[in-house]
């Protein structure tokens, strides 16, 4: 979890990693890409995600919104620069900067001003408004 000093886009009532396994929810507001027959390899951007564990997303090019289960989503990955969320382990929720890749490796400058080095899988691009 992040500490007193790092911000979470997640909901504190999401399960913790001291309840039994769950699939950890994606966040809103990060860029994924389809992996579905209709809709495979286009980009959107998650704008809700369900209890049920569907997500609704709104796709880049089209005025259109699909719902689709996570094993249908593909996080994208960020470049250099832009801002992200940490979608997985201890440091989830939290928001930052991408100032580095070294390989599979993001560099990601906190907001905490923290420099954390994690695995680009458990890093996703935060879309902007």
């Amino acid at each position: 979890m992040p500490s007193a000093n790092e911000s979470s886009i997640f909901d504190a009532s999401l399960p913790s990693a001291s309840k039994p396994e769950v699939l950890e929810l994606l966040p809103e507001r990060i860029e994924v890409t389809l992996k579905t027959a209709d809709h495979d390899g286009m980009r959107g951007s998650i704008v809700e995600a369900g209890d049920d564990g569907t997500y609704e997303v709104l796709l880049n090019d089209k005025v259109e919104r699909v719902r689709v289960v996570q094993d249908e989503l593909e996080l994208v990955r960020p470049a250099k620069k832009e801002k992200v969320v940490i979608v997985r382990g201890e440091s989830r929720g939290t928001l930052g900067t991408l100032i580095g890749i070294d390989g599979q490796d993001g560099i990601v400058k906190m907001q905490n001003q923290d420099i954390r080095i994690l695995s680009l899988q458990d890093v996703g691009r935060l879309t902007t408004d």
